[in-house]
């Protein structure tokens, strides 16, 4: 093989290496907090604070709720094109019992973010 070549090959194997251990460390975390979820699951109600674009252009809604006397946050992307989300809506969470800060959106059948009535909580602080 020319020399050329295996240096290319080394530096593609340099580059997808911590790649490939990047992408595999964020499906085991991903999984490891879906598994608390389903363990030891809790419901409250949250209230969507914010409204952004995240990564590759998606939009997201990033919630607070309270356990305990403490505030906790969430982000979820949801699709504007079929849901109208406002701030200051009221969004139904699951939570981890065990870690509060692990937490989801409800969602209704089709995907999108189950909301109630705007404001329906009473003491969020919402900026």
């Amino acid at each position: 093989m020319n020399m050329k070549y295996r240096k290319e090959i080394v530096k593609l194997i340099l580059i997808a290496i911590p790649l490939i251990g990047f992408i595999a460390y964020g499906f085991i975390v991903v999984n490891k907090e879906n598994k608390k979820l389903e363990k030891d699951p809790a419901h409250t109600y949250g209230i969507i604070i914010k409204k952004y674009i995240g990564a590759k252009a998606r939009d997201y809604v990033k919630y607070e709720y309270k356990i305990n006397g403490q505030i906790y946050l969430g982000d979820k992307n949801y699709m504007p094109h079929k849901e109208l989300i406002r701030i200051g809506d009221t969004c139904e969470v699951i939570y981890a019992k065990s870690d509060p800060e692990i937490s989801k959106l409800i969602e209704n059948d089709d995907g999108t973010i189950k909301i109630r009535k705007s404001n329906e909580l009473k003491g969020f602080n919402l900026k």
